[in-house]
């Protein structure tokens, strides 16, 4: 019988030990901080405005991953209690390569963001604006938001039940990225793109930079819309102007850009086998103009191989001002002598 037991030396225990109490460290982090961060940010987000509020229904902490997942969000004005977004979860991270250098390098991804722009939206902005105006701006973190993904998302109009039918959806199937959302001297630009599916029928995309940090704000933006069925916009016609299409279809392309507080641009409509039903009621405002030039195309579109087109310039410097006239008086040559080119001009850039 051995009564001399050899001892396990203390460096071994002190390697075993520090591990443990490293993975116990992130076991106690993840079951008891997450519960204490999300008391602290509804109580934020049930403040932060008198007019707005908004509520997580959970979080999830990745500390080896050096993220975190929020689920269950919605933001309601406060006046009438309506929710106007809700989104089924934000999964943001650090990037720790950047962080171990002394950089604060985010993205985040949000996944099925459902939007409704409601008839109480505008005021409670107005409202929480206004409260916020003569605060002093705190200033921003050293952070970089390098990136920030829109996936699977809807946005809805409560206003125009004619234009949108039972659901309210004005676009669905949305997906968007937008890059360097707080910019820096060395990287001031933020670039931004977005596609989805309008009324159930066209594609739509968007494409833009926009330069944050000028006053005011600098921007330009190029979208398009393929393949837009004209009758699905039928309902919602006959409550705003004299005409409905009985067939048609829409390709749409647009440019624009806003600096010095002016925004000048261009539209391209391409109608293709339309047959517009106009009543003897005249267009009443420039509101109509974008109308007026579709009714002239859908008149010469049986003249020119079931396709016409027409560019259209515009400005907007608080009134709108459209060059329809020119436009009108083009369409015959666009649409029956000679074709207009399809597609973006990449005319237009900051």
């Amino acid at each position: 019988m051995n009564f001399f037991t050899k001892k396990t030396p203390f460096y071994r225990k002190k390697k075993l030990m520090i591990p443990l109490i490293i993975i116990l460290f992130f076991v106690v982090l993840r079951v008891i901080a997450p519960p204490i961060i999300l008391n602290q940010i509804n109580a934020q987000l049930k403040e932060f405005s008198p007019s707005i509020s908004g509520h997580v229904e959970d979080l999830d902490l990745r500390v080896l991953a050096g993220g975190a997942v929020l689920e269950g969000i919605t933001v309601k004005t406060k006046k009438d209690n309506k929710q106007f977004l809700k989104v089924e979860s934000v999964d943001g991270s650090i990037a720790l390569r950047e962080l171990f250098k002394g950089n604060v390098v985010t993205e985040a991804v949000v996944n099925k963001a459902d939007f409704t722009y409601t008839n109480g939206l505008m005021p409670a902005v107005k409202e929480h604006v206004a409260a916020n105006k003569d605060k002093e701006d705190k200033p921003l973190p050293d952070i970089r938001v390098a990136r920030v993904d829109l996936k699977d998302s809807v946005m809805r109009v409560e206003a125009y039940p004619a234009l949108t039918k039972e659901q309210g959806v004005l676009m669905s199937e949305i997906n968007a990225r937008a890059t360097n959302l707080i910019p820096s001297k060395d990287l001031p630009k933020t670039i931004f793109s977005m596609q989805g599916k309008l009324l159930e029928s066209g594609t739509v995309k968007v494409n833009g930079e926009a330069l944050t940090e000028d006053k005011p704000l600098k921007w330009a933006v190029d979208s398009e819309i393929l393949s837009f069925d004209l009758t699905s916009l039928n309902r919602f016609l006959k409550q705003k102007v004299p005409m409905t299409f009985s067939k048609g279809e829409l390709d749409f392309f647009m440019e624009a850009k806003s600096e010095e507080g002016k925004v000048a641009g261009y539209v391209k409509p391409f109608i293709k086998d339309l047959d517009v039903i106009k009543s003897k009621e005249e267009f009443k405002n420039t509101k109509h103009w974008i109308f007026e030039v579709i009714t002239a195309l859908g008149n010469i579109t049986v003249r020119a191989d079931e396709e016409a087109a027409t560019r259209v310039p515009f400005t907007f410097d608080g009134t709108l001002k459209a060059e329809t006239g020119e436009a009108l008086s083009k369409a015959f040559q666009h649409g029956y002598v000679q074709e207009l080119s399809r597609g973006i001009e990449n005319s237009i850039q900051l």
